[in-house]
C-alpha cells in the first residue's frame, strides 16, 4: 500500500513541475563560463568526481539566475 501512495506523489509532483514552471532563461555571462570550467579542472586535479562538481556547479548556475 505504501509503495502504490509513493508512485501516486511521485506523479503528482512531475504533473505539479510541469504545469507549475515558468519561462526559463538561459543568460550566463563568458566569465562565468571560464571560470566554471577552470573550477572543474581545479576540482579534477583534487580527485573529485565530476558528477560532483557538476552537482554543485548546476546549485551555483540555478542561484544566480
Amino acid at each position: 500500500m505504501q509503495q502504490i501512495s509513493n508512485k501516486i506523489l511521485f506523479l503528482a509532483l512531475i504533473i505539479a513541475g510541469i504545469f507549475g514552471a515558468g519561462a526559463v532563461s538561459a543568460q550566463v555571462c563568458p566569465v562565468c563560463v571560464v571560470a566554471i570550467a577552470g573550477g572543474l579542472e581545479f576540482s579534477r586535479w583534487f580527485g573529485i568526481d565530476d558528477v560532483v562538481s557538476s552537482i554543485w556547479i548546476g546549485a551555483f548556475l540555478v542561484a544566480l539566475l
